[in-house]
């Protein structure tokens, strides 16, 4: 059965421990910028790349230590 490749955009939660909001912006935006997951579904789905397509500035901080900012 062949296989199908697609690029696609998904959105996602990254918790990132750092000593202020700029270095966390930074550690998540260098680890992002290429991952290799393996994510398979038991249907034949698998997610196995995933890369950030913005830089650091534009994520949306909603949250410190568990409260909502």
């Amino acid at each position: 059965m062949p296989e199908y490749a697609f690029d696609l955009t998904l959105s996602a939660v990254a918790r990132v421990e750092a000593n202020n909001e700029s270095e966390a912006r930074e550690k998540l935006y260098n680890y992002a910028a290429c991952l290799d997951i393996g994510i398979v579904t038991p249907d034949g789905v698998s997610f196995t790349e995933a890369s950030a397509v913005e830089p650091p500035k534009n994520y949306s901080l909603f949250e410190i230590d568990g409260e909502a900012t």
